[in-house]
């Protein structure tokens, strides 16, 4: 028996071969791939949901008016009239509040409260959120031991003329990123053999640390925390295979969206309800997707 490579090429470009491979790996990466779906559309409705995360939330009257977008505007350009110009308020751009107005209180437990205004009814949101697990910190947390040459202002320095010697022009000289926290990580034992958690913050020089042995954060805290990471670690660890699995469901995802269309257009009878459906859901998205970020992009470089 003799293995034909000419015939197996033609049985595997036919339709009916391509498109059971495609149902076959549409189905079994989401068999591989489902404890990763699941958790991602669970903390994903968590972040809107805040209840999910043992928060309660309640509507009260704000102890004040409501206050109106268009006045304010109306107010602002009356005062940019004062600076010898002449302005007048558009309208055919209806004036809104944007962004949330928050205030925060620490509970009594120890939790938090924080209270979202609604500017233009004037009602609040308040959520009260549990205290977090509280933990034992040695003597040591937050003591400041500046090593100058391991530093964040160490890097600045010896960053100075990188650009220039890469063919790259800048304004001025490389700072430190505001969020960049990077940070050494290492254990510590005290005189009584206690094992800690400590960590030396590159940017402000202090040591903090945890015992080793304390009791973690709530679940949704530390699912929502896995949710947020993203970014390859320049270090590897743990981490890099979580954001190459977060990658594996992304492409996924996309597989799944073209994979679905392939199979619905082997479907004769469904092609006409099918072309509705898809029609109607890429019409509401572009609608939904363009006016967020019309929205989001009003002052750009803020």
């Amino acid at each position: 028996m003799t293995f034909n490579i000419t015939a197996a090429w033609r049985r595997w470009r036919s339709p009916g071969v391509a498109m059971r491979f495609v149902r076959r790996v549409h189905m079994y990466l989401g068999l591989v791939l489902f404890p990763w779906v699941l958790f991602f559309g669970v903390t994903g409705l968590s972040f809107n949901h805040p209840r999910l995360r043992g928060v309660t939330e309640r509507v009260a009257p704000a102890r004040q008016e409501a206050w109106s977008a268009a006045d304010i505007a109306t107010r602002i350009v009356g005062e940019l009239g004062k600076t010898g110009d002449s302005f007048t308020l558009d309208p055919g751009v209806v004036p809104r509040f944007s962004g949330t107005p928050t205030l925060t209180a620490s509970a009594a437990d120890g939790g938090e409260h924080v209270v979202v205004v609604r500017l233009d009814d004037g009602l609040v949101v308040v959520d009260t959120r549990p205290p977090k697990q509280k933990r034992t910190r040695p003597s040591f947390a937050g003591t400041k031991l500046p090593l100058a040459d391991r530093s964040m202002t160490a890097l600045e320095s010896n960053m100075t003329g990188l650009l220039p010697s890469l063919g790259l022009e800048g304004t001025g000289p490389l700072r430190a990123h505001p969020k960049s926290r990077p940070e050494v990580r290492f254990g510590v034992r005290d005189r009584d053999g206690v094992l800690w958690n400590a960590a030396y913050d590159l940017s402000s020089g202090a040591v903090d640390a945890q015992r080793a042995d304390a009791p973690g954060a709530r679940t949704m805290e530390v699912l929502a925390d896995l949710h947020t990471t993203h970014r390859y670690p320049v270090h590897g660890g743990a981490r890099t295979y979580w954001i190459l699995f977060a990658d594996v469901t992304a492409c996924t995802l996309v597989f799944w969206a073209l994979s679905g269309i392939a199979m619905w257009l082997q479907m004769k009878g469904r092609r006409a309800a099918g072309v509705v459906a898809l029609s109607s859901g890429l019409l509401v998205a572009a609608l939904v997707m363009t006016s967020t970020a019309r929205d989001n992009g009003w002052l750009i470089d803020r």
